[in-house]
Order: C-alpha cells, then sequence, then structure tokens
C-alpha cells in the first residue's frame, strides 16, 4: 500500500498493526511493515501488508536489485522483496498526482499490457475519494484489459459548511483583504497553464491571524457554554471537539502560534487551549503529540498544512477552519527558476479537509473565502506536479530502465543461441517520448529542457538524432559512466556528480556533508525570529564565529572559501565533536537546528552506503579495514577547502553567477549577481554572502560564484496596498576561483589568448609578459591540456568501478600527481 507522504506510511502501519493485534511494523513475527526514506521495518518472513511512500516504490520498480534477498541474523535466507512477490497493489491518495505516481503509473501500465510480464504483474488497486475516475478509466483501459471503478459510500457524519460571511458573523470582524479574496489577478491562470492544465491562481495577500484568532474564541466560548469542557470523573480524554486549522506552510504555522499565544485571549490560556503543529518537518514526537486526544476540560488545536489532509486521520476532531490556501512548486525550464509560491487549492482538496470534521461526530468547516469565488476560480483538481516541476531525475530512470533491460534483452538472447535478436533491439532511450505517455503529459519543452541539462553535467549522450536533428522527441539517449551512476543516486544529479568528483579529489567527507545539505529539508541554520523563535544575538555572533574560525575559515591552512555550504562543513565538524548528548544545548548556543544537523547526520552516512554499494569507495571487508587504501585516498585532501569548492563547481554547474559591482565615481551602492541568463540575482535572506554583496565596493578579489537554486518571488502588496515587484534569489550561494570554473566547469573554447567557457565567460590568460605573446597562448593551452586530463580522470574513475583494490591503488596514484597541480593552481590564485 503506498502513501504519498512518510507520515501517512508509518502512523498507518501501525494504526493496522495495533488494530490486527500482531507486533509493532517490523518486529519479529508481525504481519504489518513500512518502508520510508531513512526507515525500514519489514520482517520478510511474516510480513504480508507493507506500507511505502510511492518514491520506494518507484525505485523497486526501476532498481530491482536494491531489494534482494536477505540473510537473517541466525543465517536463515529471507524471501527477497520485489514487484513479483507483491500479489496486491494499491496506489492510495492518487488524486495528489505527484511526480513519482504519475511515473509508477507509467511504468505500471507497461506492465499490466505487456505479455512478458502480464502474468507477473500485480492485482492493481487506485484509491481516491476525489480523483476523477474517468482519467484513470481511459488511461489503462487496452483492447485485452478494461478496468472497473467501484464508488464506496463514506461513512463520515454530516458536516456543515460556514463560508466567508458566515465566519464574519460569527466572529463579529471583517477578514483582511475581503475585497478579492487576495488572487493574483495578472493572468495567472492563462500565463501558468500548463500543455493545456491550468495551475491554481496565487494568494498574495498574508492570512488574517487576528481573525482566525477571533473565531476560534467564539468556537471555544460556545463549548463552553455547552458544558462541553467541563471536567467529569470518570472520562479522562475528550472524544471530540478539537479544533484543525489549514495553513500553507510552516511559516504560517510558527506566525499563527505567535497570534494565538497571546494572553489577552482566551485561546492564550495554556490551561485551557492546547495548540499542536502538524508539518513534514516537525520532529515525531511533536507530530505525534497532534493525534493524541485532549485531556477532559481542554481544546486541542491543530495547526497543519495539507499533510493532514489525506491519509493521516485525527479522530477527534469536529471543527475545521480552512484558510483554503496551499504551498505549490512551480518551476520555469527555460530560467531554471523553482518557486515555492501559495495558491488557492483546489475544490477537491476542500472537500478533503471538510470531511477531517466528520470521523466520530457531526462537524463544522469554516472555509476563509466565498462560496462564488470557489466556484468561479478555484479548479476542480489540483494540476499534476509532473506538468510543474523539474524532470531530470525522471529521465535518468527512465534511461537507467533502457539500460537494464537492454542487458536483459541481451542476456536473453545469449542463453537462447538467438544472435539475431540483437540487433532489432532500440540503440537508444527515449525519455522524451515515454513521458509524453504519461495520464498527463508535461510540456515538451520541459522535457528538451531537462535532457540539455543533463547533457551539459555529462550524464546522458545522444546515440542517435533521428530523421530531423531539430525534433528532439525521436531523439535516442543513452547513459554515460557517470549518468550510470549517477541515476543510481536516489538525489539531484548534480549533488550526485558532487560525491563522485568529492570522491575523485579526495574530499569524500566534505562532499557528503554538501550533499546532505543540499539534499536536506531545512537549513541548519536558524534566521532571526524564524519558525516562531527568538534568537540572541549573542547566539548568532557564537555562530559566525565558528564559521570564522572554522573549515574554509579566515586563517584555515587548507584555503579560505566563502560560501554558504562551506559554512556547513564548518557548524556540522563542530557539532558532530560534541558528545551526544549535548549536541543540542550546542546547537541552541549556535543558532543551529539540531534535528538539521542530525537529519545531515543521517543523509550522509546513507549517501555513504549508495557510494560503496555503486563501487565509487571500497567497502572494509572486517573492521580491521576500515582505514583501508581506498578510504584515506578518498580523503586526502578533507582539510582542503579550495579543492572542496571545485567539488561545488564541478557538481552544481551550470549555475554559475557573476559579481556585478557597483560602478566608479558614483551611481548605487552594493553589487548583485548576475547569472548565464542575465538575470540579475541577490543571495536569498538566509545567506551568509547577503551582506558581502550587498557591500560590495568598485574593486576586489570575489567575482564568481556557484549557486544550488534560483527562487523568484511573487510580487507582495503592502499595508499601503502597493505593489512589490518580483525579485530572484540564489539559495547557497558560495564564491568560487576562475580556475576552478575553468577546469571544472562547461566546455572551453580557445580564442587567441582568451578561454571562453560555454560561449559567454570569458577568461584573459596572461604570462605577466607581453600583451598578447606566444606566451599567453602556450598558457592558455596548458589549461586546457590540464582540463582534458581531469575529464579523463573522472571517466577513468567511474568507468573503473568495480576494479580490484590494488588496480584503483595504482589508478589513484597516476591521478594524484595532476590533482596537485590542480591544488598549485587554485593556490596560487588566492
Amino acid at each position: 500500500v503506498t502513501q504519498p507522504r512518510k507520515v501517512a506510511a508509518v502512523s498507518l502501519a501501525q494504526r493496522v498493526a495495533a488494530e490486527r493485534g500482531c507486533p509493532s511494523p517490523g518486529s519479529k513475527g508481525s504481519a504489518v511493515g513500512y518502508m520510508v526514506r531513512s526507515d525500514r521495518r519489514v520482517d520478510l518472513r511474516s510480513c504480508r501488508i507493507i506500507y511505502m511512500t510511492i518514491g520506494i516504490l518507484l525505485r523497486m520498480l526501476v532498481q530491482p536489485k536494491s531489494y534482494t534477498e536477505q540473510t537473517d541474523d541466525d543465517g536463515t535466507k529471507v524471501p527477497p522483496l520485489s514487484i513479483n512477490t507483491i500479489s496486491h497493489l494499491i496506489i492510495d491518495e492518487v488524486h495528489e498526482r505527484d511526480v513519482n505516481t504519475d511515473f509508477t503509473l507509467t511504468l505500471l501500465k507497461g506492465m499490466i499490457g505487456a505479455k512478458v510480464t502480464q502474468d507477473s504483474a500485480p492485482r492493481l488497486v487506485l484509491m481516491s475519494a476525489t480523483a476523477s475516475s474517468d482519467l484513470f478509466l481511459n488511461y489503462f483501459t487496452t483492447n485485452h484489459d478494461s478496468p472497473i471503478a467501484i464508488e464506496v459510500p463514506g461513512k463520515n457524519f454530516p458536516v456543515k459548511t460556514q463560508w466567508l460571511s458566515d465566519c464574519e458573523k460569527v466572529s463579529g470582524q471583517t477578514m483582511m483583504a475581503r475585497g478579492n479574496e487576495s488572487m493574483v489577478l495578472e493572468g495567472d491562470n492563462n500565463s501558468s497553464s500548463t500543455n493545456g492544465v491550468d495551475l491554481s491562481p496565487r494568494a498574495i495577500d498574508k492570512i488574517d491571524n487576528q481573525f482566525i484568532r477571533s473565531l476560534l474564541v467564539k468556537i471555544i466560548e460556545q463549548q463552553q457554554s455547552e458544558g462541553m469542557l467541563q471536567e467529569t470523573s470518570n472520562v479522562e480524554y475528550r472524544a471530540t471537539g478539537a479544533i484543525l486549522i489549514f495553513l500553507p506552510g510552516l511559516g504560517e504555522i510558527e506566525s499563527l502560534s505567535r497570534c494565538l499565544g497571546d494572553k489577552e485571549t482566551i485561546v492564550g490560556d495554556c490551561s485551557l487551549c492546547k495548540i499542536m503543529k502538524l508539518h513534514s518537518s516537525i520532529s515525531k514526537s511533536e507530530q505525534g503529540r497532534a493525534f493524541q486526544p485532549a485531556l477532559e476540560g481542554t481544546v486541542k488545536i491543530v495547526l497543519a498544512t495539507n499533510i493532514a489532509e489525506t491519509s493521516v486521520t485525527i479522530p477527534d476532531i469536529s471543527h475545521v477552519i480552512d484558510t483554503c490556501r496551499v504551498k505549490e512548486t512551480r518551476y520555469n525550464s527555460s530560467t531554471r527558476i523553482k518557486e515555492l509560491v501559495t495558491v488557492w487549492t483546489s475544490r477537491a482538496s476542500l472537500k478533503q479537509r471538510a470531511g477531517r470534521a466528520g470521523r466520530v461526530s457531526e462537524g463544522v468547516c469554516w472555509r476563509l473565502c466565498s462560496e462564488d469565488f470557489a466556484e468561479q476560480h478555484l479548479l476542480p483538481q489540483t494540476a499534476p506536479e509532473i506538468v510543474r516541476t523539474p524532470l531530470d531525475e525522471l529521465v535518468l530512470q527512465i534511461c537507467l530502465l533502457y539500460e537494464q533491460r537492454r542487458d536483459e534483452f541481451y542476456k536473453f538472447s545469449k542463453a537462447t543461441d538467438d544472435d539475431d535478436r540483437g540487433c532489432i533491439f532500440a540503440m537508444g532511450a527515449k525519455p522524451i517520448k515515454f513521458l509524453s505517455m504519461t495520464p498527463t503529459p508535461p510540456q515538451e519543452h520541459s522535457l528538451v529542457q531537462a535532457c540539455k541539462h543533463l547533457l551539459e553535467v555529462d550524464a546522458l549522450k545522444v546515440v542517435d538524432y533521428g530523421e530531423a536533428i531539430e525534433h528532439q522527441l525521436g531523439w535516442l539517449y543513452r547513459l554515460t559512466p557517470l549518468g550510470y551512476h549517477l541515476s543510481r543516486l536516489p538525489m539531484d544529479a548534480k549533488v550526485g556528480k558532487l560525491l563522485v568528483v568529492g570522491c575523485i579529489l579526495g574530499c569524500l567527507d566534505n562532499a557528503l556533508t554538501i550533499a546532505a545539505a543540499l539534499s536536506c529539508t531545512k537549513s541548519c541554520f536558524l534566521s532571526k525570529g524564524g519558525y516562531g523563535r527568538q534568537i540572541d544575538i549573542e547566539c548568532i555572533e557564537a555562530r559566525d564565529a565558528l564559521i570564522e574560525n572554522g573549515f574554509g575559515g579566515r586563517d584555515w591552512l587548507g584555503g579560505t572559501v566563502k560560501g554558504d555550504i562551506i559554512a556547513v562543513i564548518a557548524v556540522y565538524r563542530a557539532w558532530r565533536k560534541e558528545r551526544k548528548d549535548k549536541r543540542e544545548r550546542f546547537s541552541r548556543r549556535h543558532a543551529l537546528d539540531n534535528l538539521s544537523l542530525r537529519e545531515i547526520d543521517t543523509l550522509r552516512n546513507q549517501f555513504m552506503d549508495l557510494m560503496i554499494d555503486a563501487g565509487l569507495v571500497y567497502k572494509p571487508e572486517s573492521s580491521e579495514e576500515s582505514d583501508s587504501v581506498e578510504m584515506y585516498d578518498c580523503n586526502l585532501a578533507s582539510e582542503d577547502a579550495l579543492l572542496t569548492s571545485s567539488c561545488l563547481v564541478a557538481g552544481l554547474y551550470p549555475n554559475i553567477c557573476t559579481l556585478m559591482r557597483p560602478r566608479k565615481g558614483g551611481g548605487p551602492k552594493g553589487g548583485q549577481l548576475l547569472t548565464n541568463e542575465s538575470d540579475a540575482c541577490r543571495p536569498s535572506s538566509n545567506s551568509f554572502q547577503r551582506k558581502r554583496v550587498k557591500q560590495a565596493s568598485e574593486t576586489g578579489k570575489d567575482a564568481y560564484a556557484v549557486y544550488h537554486a534560483k527562487h523568484r518571488t511573487i510580487g507582495t502588496v503592502t499595508p499601503g496596498m502597493q505593489k512589490r515587484p518580483p525579485e530572484t534569489f540564489l539559495s547557497e550561494v558560495n564564491f568560487v576561483s576562475k580556475f576552478a570554473l575553468l577546469l571544472f566547469g562547461g566546455k572551453l573554447d580557445l580564442v587567441k589568448n582568451a578561454i571562453i567557457v560555454d560561449g559567454w565567460l570569458k577568461f584573459k590568460v596572461s604570462d605577466d609578459g607581453e600583451k598578447g605573446s606566444r606566451g599567453d597562448v602556450d598558457n592558455a593551452i596548458l589549461i586546457l591540456s590540464i582540463r582534458e586530463l581531469l575529464d579523463n580522470i573522472i571517466l577513468e574513475h567511474v568507468v573503473e568501478t568495480f576494479s580490484s583494490l590494488e588496480e584503483k591503488s595504482k589508478m589513484i596514484a597516476r591521478h594524484k600527481s595532476i590533482i596537485d597541480v590542480v591544488r598549485k593552481l587554485l593556490a596560487d590564485e588566492g
């Protein structure tokens, strides 16, 4: 049984195990288990029901060998878990239509329709309370198979819907921005239409926390007047009366939490009102509190995102306050700008949210928008994620699937002595064509841009351009050796390449920290007043001192590097040195998020295991080999900040920007960052480089930087109803050497005595002699030669993945002299 979120898979497994009267999930003899990222609890000998996230199922389909036969502690062989051993597959909450769900449905349709896999394919059940069954019925209907739709009547209690005008009458107040329900009217639905699929209209004004508080006061006073809060001697917990408030994101949850904590109203009475938070980034223990019933005489108020909309059930909810908003990812494939914006949710989601109030008794849903607005402007269903997110990882998975099926085809041909069969197998994969067969295909332009990006990072190669080179729909792609390994690493292709290059340059440990930080759900740096807490200025100063004196800091022997990610390495090292029982206190004193640092620590271990499984790092066969030759060589330069910054260039390219300094002789002060798309940007608000860029003078050493992602804010409206224009920000900005760009960046072209990177970054090379002399050209050719050697080193390291330890040691010794030259170039520039 799949679930869209980790918390849903875990909580459902625990609930089903309890209701069946069997041991907890994963315990010996338990018939129930769950598999989520970083947590797998399944006893394969006895398990009959497994709850998992859709991403885990997708990896099982694409990489079946990842879930092979296991050996128990006593040496007993445990049956393997694979798609072939699953009899029934239930895809729950299919209406959410995330990327992994659509990709999985496309693969399953192929399995069910193919004669080879038709008999072994599991029975497929798609479940949803709000999805349009016609879409999926039409999608899975074939010449020899026709699915059926079964409608199961709901068992909810009646839920009364109160629209905005009713809410205002009850609360006695008028909600802020009452006129147009804070809708963006600048052609948002039309300009954001993707491949015929309309996107939800954006919501621009802030949520009126005071209005929600006044509504809560009336609801609680009503419960008091009806005697619902009177304590009785024979009942310890309340069965109903809890209030669930749907908010777009964690920032809004914390903002409302602060507002409700005000002692001026009855809601601020901690002895009466218990405020809980439910969000994916909140700790498991705090999430668990939301599911516990309220004590007699108290009111439980749960502040949640759409995580509480489906799958997760809080049984004692009888009131839902719905802000009718949700956070949604938007992506522009041309500019590679990713936005997390607040939008008005769909009418299907409104129905789901209202249903939360009728689980155990009659309930009320308070909607903070008018009925006319919902009918006229809200979409019937949420737009599928596949039409509004990056598709790079999906393209890699499709190409990996081709390679695996190609290998199986040739093995079958060889086993049957049928040599002629090999010639009819396709030369390569057609990821663009494959993804055009999904239930709701993304724009062809987005698919082309994803393939283009993977070509830039050398993960793909084109093996056949088809009949017309301009029509990329028919292009055939294959994975490069690097792309093969990147496709097996469940992370962004850039982050995977960063790990591979870190391994080669001898700074794997730092690369693991970087990869974990870029994959982490939340920054490890706390911002002033962020997430509902006030941070002491002394804690911020202590953190700044930690960064300044740590890895890559002012006097670091391995070189000074100014970067947000380099700062993460510095604080993680200091945090890791602390004893486990003192790390939380250390984090508080240095304005750090202890949970995020723990997540980085967990992800580092996972990524290390993946590197070992991929053959990129030698796995010691015994504890005595823990300091093996290769592990030592992978971290020879672990204290080198300059080489570590080169890993960032290799992984994050082409996310490069240049620092535009202010003009001499007047004009606006401060600088901006200019990307290769000519976007003038600023570092994000929590970037340590923000002040450096803002205060940039007319001259200085800093000139180039890499960044992880580009985000564009929506235009907001100030209290005076003035429109603030959108701005573009760069996250995780790190200043780097020009030699790092030349040696680890894009394609190089030599034009006279200048080297041009990807046709836009121009570097003049000089030997300090006469301008334009032969020495300039010689130096340029020398840099090009070093670059060619580095490219060959990366290729050789990847190709020789599964060579013997002795052969790898010889290879690493050959590479060392070239890496030493690179290190000297980086140091000389500094």
